[in-house]
């Protein structure tokens, strides 16, 4: 399970970082996961953003605790989330669906808690530079299984394929403020994921 506290400061490894689609900015981040991760008995996945202060979040990802080296340095693990859940259901983009493509280059075998797969993601939120805030949509298989998912059927979808699904809030990322819309969410959908959103990033209050 994840071990770095909220609110550390770590560095990503620069050679995993060669391997994402979507990279971080810089190489320090700061763990904005929520404190009910840590109790997760066999999960490293960990959220981080790239900055969190006045200047506002430019990049957020949940990668696996794996790719981190803590820096002995540290901010208000509250204050961090905070921030996160601050950019939560803003902006013109939300409930659309994106199609970014893998979060990893072809070249990277690794198998670690980093998502899998291309799969079709639903917008939460929009970073201050106008970057979207997505979490993936999965086959809903067995079910919900926790706080952190959000069942979206077939019929409230809006895209080629489109499955009984749920919404993975713990796998969320942001990408470019150009990432093509592939179809939406219906209406009927918003109110359970908004409040699904707001359940786990407390503080979020539109």
């Amino acid at each position: 399970m994840p071990t770095i506290e909220p609110g550390a400061i770590v560095a990503i490894d620069s050679v995993a970082a060669t391997h994402l689609s979507f990279p971080p900015p810089t190489t320090e981040l700061i763990v904005s996961v929520e404190d009910a991760a840590l109790k997760s008995p066999s999960n490293g996945l960990t959220t981080v953003v790239s900055g969190a202060s006045e200047a506002g979040i430019t990049w957020v990802g949940s990668v696996d605790e794996v790719m981190l080296a803590t820096t002995g340095k540290a901010v208000s693990g509250a204050g961090a989330r905070a921030a996160l859940s601050g950019r939560m259901l803003v902006g013109s983009r939300l409930y659309e669906v994106v199609r970014p493509g893998t979060l990893r280059s072809a070249r990277d075998t690794t198998r670690d808690t980093v998502y899998q797969g291309d799969r079709p993601w639903v917008v939460i939120g929009e970073l201050e530079s106008g970057d979207i805030v997505a979490v993936p949509l999965n086959d809903l298989g067995s079910g919900v299984k926790g706080h952190y998912q959000c069942e979206i059927l077939r019929g409230d979808l809006s895209f080629g394929g489109a499955k009984d699904s749920k919404a993975e809030l713990n796998h969320v990322w942001s990408f470019p403020a150009g990432t093509p819309k592939v179809g939406v969410v219906e209406t009927a959908a918003h109110a359970p994921l908004r409040a699904a959103v707001q359940d786990y990033f407390p503080g979020r209050t539109r």
